[in-house]
């Protein structure tokens, strides 16, 4: 198992930077706006990476995070707050190909990368994102992660909304 404080000590800089990337993130002004959303006026989402893999010495991790509104995620105009959406990625340090991930280890991440505020109410989604070793094998490597928190419109924690269609585990 992976010792979080170790984590947060060696990587300190940069998850402080994508915390804060992910507090002033405005990427969930877009949604609101009728002009057509292009690679040059989508937000550019704060990301944290590669960064090594705590269990596989063969991979690198990406973490990637978006705010959006709730009302928009959850397809409910009658929802008000933010969802946090976090997503880990395994690809191969050397090839750049894509890995299964380690649950353990992309939960650590996750938890170093939202902070002692957000982290005790992480939701996971499990693994969405799948691929095949190749065209004529039907092996299945889960390769992405999906964790979510959910703020209220003062930006702190609270429940998932029942309009959540996707099925969630809270992080333990």
């Amino acid at each position: 198992m992976t010792n979080i404080r170790t984590l947060m000590r060696r990587h300190e800089f940069d998850l402080r930077r994508f915390r804060g990337q992910l507090r002033a993130s405005d990427s969930s002004d877009w949604l609101e706006s009728d002009a057509p959303v292009s690679q040059e006026t989508a937000p550019k989402l704060p990301a944290l990476g590669p960064v090594r893999s705590m269990t596989n010495p063969h991979a690198n991790l990406t973490i990637v995070g978006q705010v959006t509104s709730q009302a928009a995620h959850c397809h409910d105009p009658e929802l008000d707050g933010f969802v946090v959406t976090i997503s880990v990625a395994a690809h191969h340090r050397l090839l750049g190909t894509r890995l299964p991930i380690d649950e353990g280890d992309a939960a650590v991440w996750v938890r170093a990368a939202l902070g002692d505020e957000w982290s005790p109410h992480v939701f996971t989604a499990g693994a969405l994102s799948t691929t095949t070793d190749s065209a004529d094998t039907e092996r299945i490597q889960l390769t992405t992660r999906f964790y979510y928190v959910f703020l209220g419109s003062d930006r702190k924690p609270q429940s998932a909304p029942q309009s959540m269609t996707v099925p969630l585990t809270a992080l333990a």
